[in-house]
């Protein structure tokens, strides 16, 4: 492994370590980020199996497939190191390490692993984590059983010599907390290495509409975001400064949707002896990207 890649593994495994500290305690709302683009090949999949099979679903906090495949009629079980709490009929949660369950082997009629396997393994700086979950996914399916694996790969289109490739390759990896990407035949074969058989694969970034890319939600145009923001001045026309922060705020896309009463306070620490503060709260909305 190279210098860069052992740093930006380190970079890696810290940052999950945060996630885990400060988010990672449970939940019981569902994130929607660019998983919202994998849903539709993982239901048609799924769609495919008679109703009463029993199936896993690995890295299932706040994973919407928890909720979807029951509908299906699917005996559904989510795996994940984070507790998530969910009490949904047809649904039930396991605290599992991917790489190692407590599960007896061929349990499973399906084994779904949406975004999942690529980051195994980067809390404790596995490198090896990936290839043993996959390995433990093969051992608890069915002999003929279906496995739906979506991730990050790099197409035959990759140039290593072309700055801008590696640029969005660089981006992609620490924007979405994943180590190296490799490419699609190291990725079939490392599959076929544990046991499984490939049937079928699909490349997004092929076959979506040019007019909604399958990378349409990652930008983030068709989602708005919701913040409060404090305002505060002492210096010069303390009520101009309030209001042209606003227009400033406007006038870079960030629209404000309620505002609270101006309040005079005195300096507090860190500023005291300082003049009387005027204050304002603001409800902004802005679209993201």
């Amino acid at each position: 492994m190279s210098v860069k890649s052992r740093m930006q593994s380190t970079l890696l495994s810290w940052s999950y370590k945060v996630y885990l500290r400060f988010f990672g305690r449970g939940s019981d709302l569902f994130q929607v980020p660019e998983r919202i683009v994998e849903y539709p090949f993982a239901v048609e999949m799924a769609m495919r199996l008679p109703k009463g099979s029993t199936v896993a679903v690995f890295g299932c906090h706040g994973d919407l497939l928890t909720t979807l495949l029951p509908t299906l009629g699917l005996d559904t079980h989510g795996l994940d190191v984070k507790d998530f709490r969910l009490p949904w009929k047809g649904f039930t949660f396991h605290k599992e390490d991917a790489r190692k369950t407590s599960f007896p082997d061929a349990h499973f009629d399906a084994v779904f692993a949406v975004s999942t396997v690529e980051h195994i393994g980067l809390f404790d700086a596995d490198d090896t984590g990936d290839q043993k979950a996959a390995r433990e996914m093969c051992r608890i399916l069915k002999p003929g059983g279906l496995f739906v694996l979506h991730e990050w790969c790099l197409t035959n289109r990759y140039d290593a010599s072309n700055p801008e490739h590696l640029r969005l390759k660089f981006d992609i990896e620490i924007g979405n907390g994943l180590p190296e990407l490799a490419p699609v035949p190291e990725v079939i074969s490392a599959l076929k290495d544990v046991g499984f058989e490939l049937l079928e694969t699909w490349d997004a970034a092929q076959d979506s509409d040019p007019e909604t890319p399958w990378y349409r939600g990652l930008e983030g145009k068709d989602h708005r975001l919701r913040a409060w923001l404090g305002l505060g001045s002492n210096v010069g026309d303390r009520m101009a400064n309030l209001r042209a922060a606003v227009k400033a705020l406007a006038n870079r896309g960030v629209e404000t949707t309620a505002t609270s009463h101006v309040y005079e306070t005195e300096a507090q620490e860190g500023a005291a002896g300082q003049d009387d503060f005027l204050n304002a709260c603001l409800a902004v909305e802005t679209e993201l990207g």
